[in-house]
């Protein structure tokens, strides 16, 4: 799954669970993207997500699907949570709606992403409402192209079927597979 389906799932699971409480005077999350986004003037609750430089590592094995990993990449991105101030002036709002993100992320991507922390500029205090910077590791596989099919045949045209041998490592061992029915010619 791309990054962007991941993080649209994020927001559905968000948009389902937020309460009144944390909407302030309005009827929703705006819900943005890039660095661009946040120079936006509109007034919160808003969340923008902010994608970063991101790496390769090794391929996990425990994705499912039914092509081959080659690489997974690592993709850090910054949502940027912008909650309106509570009836004191407080940061409630915001650390709530921080921590629904969070729980949301868990619920959509466990396994796949991590949590590596978050920072409450002062600058980006407002007099509507204050930011809290979540910031998150998604880790999406690279895929190849689709595994394909092979019967494999002997010299002697005996039909072997490798498809369940290889359904979990993709490797055909030695003595794998269906073997050849003997009443075949």
């Amino acid at each position: 799954m791309a990054l962007r389906q991941v993080l649209e799932e994020i927001q559905a699971d968000v948009d389902a669970r937020v309460t009144r409480e944390m909407l302030g005077d309005a009827t929703e999350i705006e819900w943005l993207y890039g660095t661009k986004s946040l120079k936006l003037n509109s007034a919160p609750p808003r969340i923008v997500w902010v994608r970063g430089a991101g790496a390769y590592a090794p391929i996990d094995y425990h994705w499912k699907s039914p092509a081959r990993p080659l690489r997974t990449r690592i993709q850090p991105v910054d949502a940027h949570v912008w909650a309106p101030a509570d009836k004191d002036g407080s940061d409630a709002l915001t650390e709530a709606l921080s921590s629904l993100l969070v729980a949301a992320a868990y619920r959509v991507a466990v396994g796949s992403f991590e949590v590596t922390g978050d920072s409450w500029p002062d600058d980006q205090d407002t007099d509507f409402g204050h930011v809290c910077i979540v910031s998150f590791r998604f880790f999406t596989p690279v895929l190849d192209d689709e595994a394909q099919t092979v019967v494999l045949s002997s010299a002697n045209a005996f039909p072997f079927d490798a498809r369940d041998a290889v359904a979990t490592d993709r490797q055909l061992q030695l003595g794998e597979g269906d073997p050849p029915d003997p009443a075949l010619p």
